[in-house]
């Protein structure tokens, strides 16, 4: 399902709306935590459109099947908006990685490089995906490249950023490619905006606004948790086929979940990484 994996020198192009470009059989989407401007959207702007976007996305789950309980429809809801919303809320393609991923670490990683390579570690594991970190100068193409870059910052959609994640996928939703870019003089903010850009080049397009997760940009969450775990194991079920309708993958969804949380205490929010 995979096509040839991306490198680093093929063009990519960034769109406002956050809905994938086509180019032949592939999509290009750029993904933004805006945490330069968390502080002031959290205060005065974001409530509002959080909430918006939160019952849009629950009222497409529950107009799928009835309720399973209200942890079971939190963790639904969070998965849809996490999964199959962008990061304008809008509906999007389900995607994730159907290869290992072979990461290549651009910059003067320091602390900072260590930090960012065990959180991705820590996050493939539970997804099941195999982690080979490029040595310097490796002539073999990366899938997935992390720049620490200690200039300005960024412009991203209109905001600013102290990162951003662009990823390249197929037809079908299979991850080929991925770019995660970290400000390291953003201090005291990269070791939540790392993480949470990881989730983003994972195959998480959007920022569930009532979950207990690192893609929530409206609680100040700072590491992964308990309920990130099971948003990953979910998106990487081997039962989940990707390119199918929207309702049909959450009604795979519904049944994934039920047997999960059958199998595991009930998500309480902790830590549970970097």
């Amino acid at each position: 399902m995979n096509g040839p994996a991306s490198t680093s020198g093929q063009p990519y192009r960034r769109q406002g709306g956050g809905m994938p470009l086509r180019s032949g059989p592939s999509r290009t989407e750029i993904d933004s935590s805006g945490w330069a401007w968390t502080d002031f959207c959290r205060r005065v702007l974001c409530r509002g459109l959080a909430a918006a976007t939160a019952l849009a996305g629950m009222l497409s789950v529950a107009m799928a099947a009835p309720g399973g309980g209200e942890r079971f429809d939190e963790l639904l809801n969070g998965f849809v908006e996490a999964a199959l919303r962008g990061d304008d809320g809008r509906p999007a393609a389900l995607r994730r990685w159907e290869a290992p991923l072979r990461l290549r670490l651009v910059g003067e990683p320091g602390e900072l490089g260590t930090f960012v390579v065990a959180a991705l570690r820590r996050l493939a594991h539970i997804a099941d995906l195999a982690v080979e970190v490029l040595p310097p100068g490796s002539a073999e193409a990366e899938n997935l490249l992390i720049v620490l870059d200690a200039g300005p910052g960024y412009r991203v959609k209109g905001r600013d950023a102290g990162c951003y994640t662009r990823v390249r996928f197929d037809g079908q939703g299979a991850l080929t490619h991925a770019e995660v870019r970290i400000n390291t003089r953003h201090a005291g903010r990269n070791g939540a905006c790392a993480v949470h850009e990881l989730m983003h080049a994972l195959g998480f397009p959007g920022h569930p606004q009532r979950l207990q997760s690192v893609l929530n940009i409206t609680e100040g969450i700072v590491a992964a948790t308990e309920e990130d775990t099971v948003l990953l194991k979910l998106l990487y079920a081997p039962g989940l086929e990707l390119g199918r309708p929207e309702q049909v993958t959450i009604a795979r969804i519904r049944g994934l979940l039920a047997r999960q949380l059958d199998a595991t205490p009930a998500a309480q929010g902790r830590a549970v990484g970097p």
